[in-house]
């Protein structure tokens, strides 16, 4: 993984974790320069995929704390480009209605695509802990119904 995929990594599990366009950018400098701190360029991407879940949880713990006091909802802002036609109300939905502990591990695995044993390493838990928690997420996010219009 390079410099660049760290960068983007981590920018893209603050954009679906915090939904606020401000927060999340402050959260991804924080969390990536302490990222950077722990990883060695030289080793494996295993290793980056572990020191990267362990930093962006610490760091999304402090921001999440700031949302609940600040008493924000969920709300997405900003200049984010997005595909056309995508609409973001179902993943606001996901992580109202979903604990932490899993959307965090549908993120990790299923959107930024890591392997559930650098996720339970950077976590600290074990492989069957992650998996027992992205599949409840998964259940949650696939039990949600959502009305898709598209303009023609």
């Amino acid at each position: 993984m390079t410099v660049d995929g760290i960068s983007r990594t981590v920018s893209n599990f603050f954009f679906y974790a915090l939904l606020d366009e401000s927060l999340a950018i402050k959260a991804s400098a924080k969390a990536y320069k302490k990222c950077m701190k722990k990883i060695d360029l030289k080793n494996t991407t295993d290793e980056y995929q572990a020191a990267i879940v362990h930093e962006t949880y610490k760091v999304w713990s402090k921001y999440q704390k700031k949302l609940s006091e600040l008493n924000q909802n969920i709300g997405f802002e900003g200049n984010w480009i997005l595909p056309p036609h995508t609409d973001m109300g179902l993943w606001r939905q996901f992580l109202r209605d979903a604990e932490p502990e899993e959307f965090l591990a549908v993120l990790w695995s299923r959107v930024l695509k890591f392997p559930d044993e650098r996720i339970s390493q950077g976590l600290g838990v074990t492989v069957g802990t992650v998996r027992h928690r992205t599949n409840r997420g998964l259940k949650k996010l696939g039990s949600m119904r959502v009305t898709v219009f598209y303009d023609e």
